[in-house]
């Protein structure tokens, strides 16, 4: 026998060698925590495994050690996904079902290479480190149902390297870290619900070129985009009221940006190290500008400055020695 089943639970299944292709049975309604982790134990030769449309639930651990098993299609019955379900499979292409509500962190520190997931309509979640351990991606399909984004839910994956990928618009919340370090994204739509871009939201994303805010935006948060060196285009929007600690800090490529009437707030160092900015605006509206908010922007000239802010000034703008900016204040 194949599989021990018990109540309608698949409760483990015993590798047989000659055994390449394996279907679960219909009337199986879950498979069991650590259900086919034999597979850390002896060789396996599955390579193929067809899930029922009666599963409801895969478990803990449940399919980790497949690492013969290249591609899954995870059913729309299926509603709940345990933790570290795939974990160090060898899936090259994963569909996950309709059914699935939240995508929890079905990886593993230690690297997960996937050509392709599609995430189907229905997800809501993606939950903390879901998708951080994610190696070689081509394409990720997100689909526009999803909601938010828990911390850290992508953070230091190459997902996008190379690839394609698509920022849904009903996001209502991107946690700290949530995409930090995450390479390969060009170009962020912040959608119109978001309130605020929390910490390090997209900090360290090397190949982002790209991001335009949503009028919903009132803050951006500490390091939200900081070090990504090929940001160069910034479209902020009009009812931003705070620019928050380093939020630009490190962005090598940002050249000019402007700051939108209704800003209120420039954080300590929030443009600091950016090297190349040479132009932005200052609102009237702004009432406080951080300790070194503009500190080592070596070429950034003819900046004027409301008045009321003169007592700010000399600490927010103090330049590395040998500096050729030339600031002009009212």
């Amino acid at each position: 026998m194949s599989a021990i089943i018990e109540n309608g639970v698949l409760v483990k299944y015993n590798h047989d060698p000659n055994e390449t292709s394996y279907e679960i049975p219909e009337g199986v309604t879950e498979i069991g925590d650590y259900a086919f982790q034999a597979a850390f134990r002896q060789p396996t030769y599955l390579t193929e495994l067809k899930i029922p449309n009666t599963v409801t639930r895969i478990g803990e651990f449940a399919l980790s050690g497949l690492r013969n098993v290249k591609e899954l299609v995870v059913p729309d019955s299926v509603t709940e996904l345990g933790r570290g379900c795939f974990c160090s499979t060898g899936f090259k292409r994963l569909v996950i079902g309709k059914g699935v509500k939240t995508l929890p962190p079905f990886m593993d520190d230690g690297g997960f290479t996937l050509n392709e997931i599609i995430l189907s309509d229905g997800l809501e979640e993606i939950c903390t480190s879901a998708l951080g351990a994610v190696r070689g991606m081509r394409v990720l399909h997100i689909p526009e149902t999803v909601k938010i984004f828990r911390r850290r839910a992508l953070t230091g994956s190459d997902i996008f390297l190379d690839g394609e990928v698509n920022f849904p618009k009903n996001v209502e919340l991107v946690e700290n870290l949530a995409f930090d370090g995450a390479s390969g994204i060009d170009t962020v739509d912040l959608a119109p619900g978001l309130k605020k871009v929390w910490e390090g939201s997209f900090s360290g994303c090397l190949s982002l070129r790209t991001v335009n805010f949503s009028d919903s935006i009132t803050e951006i948060g500490y390091k939200a985009f900081a070090y990504c060196k090929k940001l160069s285009k910034v479209n902020l929007n009009r009812g931003l009221k705070v620019i928050g600690e380093r939020a630009f800090s490190g962005d090598s490529s940002l050249t000019e940006i402007t700051l939108p009437d209704g800003v209120e707030e420039i954080a300590p160092k929030a443009f600091y190290a950016c090297v190349n900015l040479k132009k932005i605006n200052i609102p009237d509206s702004v009432k406080v500008i951080g300790k070194d908010a503009f500190y080592n922007c070596p070429w950034l000239e003819n900046l004027e400055l409301p008045a009321h802010l003169e007592s700010q000034r000399a600490a927010a703008f103090t330049p590395y020695e040998g500096a050729t900016g030339h600031y002009r204040f009212e």
